[in-house]
């Protein structure tokens, strides 16, 4: 079973923290490569890390307001909802990190406007869909 489809890309986001619930995207990162190098982990990645160090050094001690919220990855061939292996990733890099929640969002081109929709994971949460504002 294909895990991805080819023309996928991935990325990561980096946000400020408003309030308990609400987060600015302040940095996100791109993945040059798209299709099966897209889903290489990203923190094995060499301008993944430098990009992370570059973010944490603007932002030094400021965790609990400026940090990784999660990834992002688009679903150019079919629905912008997880799949299981989506599901899979996000869980396991929970479990690895320290972070409390971690979220995804998933984008695809529609009729040449981005669409999309974002899902927040929990240790007791797997992809509840919350609001996503594309502006």
């Amino acid at each position: 079973m294909k895990k991805y489809s080819p023309n996928e890309t991935k990325g990561a986001l980096f946000a400020k923290r408003i309030d308990d619930e609400t987060f600015e995207i302040e940095k996100v990162y791109f993945e040059p490569n798209v299709g099966s190098f897209a889903f290489v982990k990203l923190y094995n990645n060499r301008t993944y890390k430098k990009f992370c160090k570059n973010y944490f050094d603007k932002h030094v001690g400021e965790y609990h307001i400026h940090n990784y919220l999660g990834d992002w990855h688009s679903h150019p061939s079919f629905s912008c909802t997880p799949s299981s292996y989506d599901v899979k990733e996000v869980e396991e890099d929970l479990k690895k990190s320290n972070a409390k929640f971690l979220v995804q969002i998933i984008l695809k081109d529609q009729n040449n406007k981005l669409v999309g929709n974002a899902f927040y994971y929990n240790e007791n949460i797997s992809a509840k869909k919350i609001d996503l504002i594309i502006q």
